[in-house]
């Protein structure tokens, strides 16, 4: 089971991959622009990263 978590903001995101059983993210992590070519950035790096079975955001904003 692989978990991604993303920390949104207004230009650019973060993403990161937990993989089951491990407390901490795995690094490098992806930064991508909120925009539709940074989106098709974050698609082909999950894709890279086989099976994700939850995705969790949080906004650090209004």
């Amino acid at each position: 089971m692989h978990s991604v978590g993303i920390d949104i903001g207004k230009r650019q995101h973060v993403a990161a991959i937990c993989r089951q059983g491990q407390r901490t993210a795995d690094k490098p992590v992806l930064r991508f622009s909120a925009d539709r070519a940074g989106l098709a950035e974050f698609e082909r790096w999950l894709a890279q990263h086989g099976p994700i079975d939850r995705v969790v955001m949080e906004s650090s904003g209004h």
